[in-house]
């Protein structure tokens, strides 16, 4: 592309390109907080798994909405943490909505184990997750 005067598509490009592995990096990061948290609260606290699953999330989305502010989208306008972390878990809740009913679907009907249940449904809602942190939560001024 750059050979046709393409040169700032693929600038754009790379740079969206790596904002976006950086995302998956944070959201990786968030899915090993959640798959620990999650198989310490069924084996060692014996909770079902859909009540440890919800205990991770809550901690992993914490750890997700830290990492991307600086890690992912440090362009961002850096202010109103508060009001931007009240925006994330209320979107991110949305969002468990769906991981929530994949979890459940994969695991008490599909009989699929309750940890590759959970990075499924994690890998099908990255895209709609990024696409709202980027434009949404994590937006610039300017």
């Amino acid at each position: 592309l750059e050979s046709f005067g393409f040169s700032i598509v693929v600038r754009l490009l790379e740079a969206m390109s790596m904002q976006f592995i950086r995302f998956c990096l944070v959201g990786g990061t968030g899915l090993l907080v959640n798959l620990a948290i999650t198989h310490i609260g069924v084996t060692v606290f014996n909770l079902w798994y859909f009540w440890a699953l919800c205990i991770g999330i809550i901690i992993s989305w914490t750890c997700s909405f830290v990492l991307n502010a600086f890690f992912t989208f440090p362009e961002h306008a850096r202010h109103s943490y508060g009001k931007k972390y009240a925006l994330f878990i209320g979107t991110y809740a949305i969002i468990f909505a769906s991981n929530a009913a994949l979890v459940y679907v994969f695991t008490s009907l599909l009989g699929i184990h309750y940890l590759i249940s959970i990075t499924l449904s994690a890998a099908i809602t990255t895209i709609f997750s990024f696409t709202v942190s980027k434009h949404v939560i994590y937006h610039s001024e300017g």
